[in-house]
């Protein structure tokens, strides 16, 4: 299967065991970028400043120009390190960073269905909450995704992990959630 995200299209392999993750470029938004703040701040604060205040914004600032280059690529990158540096069961184990791209294990879908309503969303993040307390307001509405995690050998695991908020997270609370979290 294919799944297309944001930042990172992802093919899945099941058969085989294992999901590619390859990063994307966001040249559209790039190009509207561009095209909004020349016309609108060129003249006013010229050129030089403009492009020099671009490229001091950091790669997770919104609308930045290394966000649509280069944010799939690094997060990639930041998935990879930490999968090898914090080796837990509730990762899904990112084996190999060629190229920019990633292979990472196959985690089945969750074994129930989360309704795509407000509510439906909010009843899922809940499932966290008694695990993880008030953590999860470091990165809530990664924990509203159910793509973001899935199932191997019958456990919890979390396919998306490439936030620093994420992962700090996950060092305080891998083993709670691995053992608490309701699959059912």
């Amino acid at each position: 299967s294919f799944h297309l995200g944001d930042f990172r299209a992802v093919i899945a392999l099941p058969a085989l065991g294992f999901v590619v993750k390859l990063p994307r470029v966001q040249l559209y938004n790039l190009g509207r970028l561009v095209h909004d703040e020349f016309t609108r701040h060129t003249f006013r604060i010229g050129l030089q400043r403009l492009i020099k205040s671009y490229l001091k914004r950091d790669i997770e600032t919104h609308w930045s120009p290394k966000r649509f280059l280069y944010k799939g690529l690094v997060d990639n990158w930041r998935e990879w390190r930490f999968s090898q540096t914090f080796d837990h069961p509730l990762l899904a184990k990112t084996y190999f960073w060629i190229g920019g791209m990633t292979i990472q294990a196959y985690a089945a879908p969750l074994p129930f269905e989360v309704e795509n309503t407000y509510e439906g969303i909010m009843d899922f993040a809940r499932r966290f909450t008694p695990i993880i307390g008030t953590r999860i307001m470091r990165d809530a509405h990664h924990f509203q995704n159910p793509l973001n995690f899935g199932v191997i050998n019958g456990h919890l695991v979390i396919v998306d992990y490439a936030s620093e908020k994420v992962q700090s997270i996950l060092q305080e609370c891998a083993d709670d959630l691995l053992r608490d979290f309701p699959l059912t």
